[in-house]
């Protein structure tokens, strides 16, 4: 939502993914994944800049495979978003799914405390999505790997220490976008974590210390390389 008040990024979107793709092809009035491409690039873009987020899963079941997503956008600018605390972003998914809650923006308080008190410890389960994070994380890093691309590396934890004026300041240089000026920036979602993920997230860790330990340090060198200071990423 930031990054389309911007009013410089376009109106970024999920837009390959197998959930919403169908009704946007429909909307769109696309024909084939070609022609749904270059009507993306003609409805959501800003002064010729447009951007969509995507997970190497979508991109496998959408392109198949990564050298025909490189033929799209090869030339692209890449921004990799992740979750330096791999455990809460587990408990997280696994909340999502037992659920069904995502963006906590569009539900009422009622719906938000119902899922609360649905949302119960499940060791295994939390364990299973830290395991498939982990994997689209090496293989997202391979796809970079493959092809010799340096993405942006962000994470959660430090954006949350910038302001969105900031963060969409940032990625409009990177991206060689056009200036951010005094647009309105202001971010209106809300964390979805509770007490309950962080109490969920703590038993986790101290139930499993050698397996959060082999994670922790087998994604180190991979989280080195994270952006700290906003201010020193370069125009494109």
């Amino acid at each position: 939502d930031a990054a389309e008040r911007s009013g410089v990024l376009g109106s970024p979107r999920e837009c390959f993914n197998p959930n919403f793709m169908p009704e946007m092809v429909r909307a769109l009035g696309a024909f084939d994944l070609e022609e749904y491409i270059e009507v993306l690039g003609r409805r959501f873009q800003a002064a010729g800049t447009w951007g969509f987020e995507i997970t190497h899963f979508q991109l496998e079941r959408i392109f198949e495979t990564d050298a025909a997503f490189h033929a799209h956008f090869g030339g692209a600018r890449h921004i990799w978003l992740i979750r330096e605390d791999i455990v809460a972003q587990a408990v997280s998914l696994q909340k999502m799914h037992e659920t069904g809650v995502s963006h906590s923006v569009s539900m009422s308080a009622d719906d938000r405390q119902s899922a609360e008190e649905r949302f119960a410890f499940d060791a295994e389960a939390i364990g299973t999505w830290l395991l498939h994070i982990r994997r689209l994380e090496t293989i997202t890093e391979k796809y970079f790997n493959a092809f010799g691309i340096a993405p942006l590396r962000l994470s959660y934890e430090r954006l949350m220490s910038h302001t969105p004026g900031d963060v969409i300041g940032a990625i409009s240089r990177f991206v060689g976008a056009g200036e951010v000026g005094n647009a309105d920036v202001t971010s209106t979602h809300e964390k979805v974590g509770t007490p309950r993920n962080l109490e969920f997230a703590d038993r986790f860790r101290k139930e499993n210390r050698a397996f959060c330990s082999y994670v922790a340090e087998d994604r180190q060198p991979f989280l080195s390389g994270l952006e700290s200071d906003l201010t020193r990423v370069a125009r494109a």
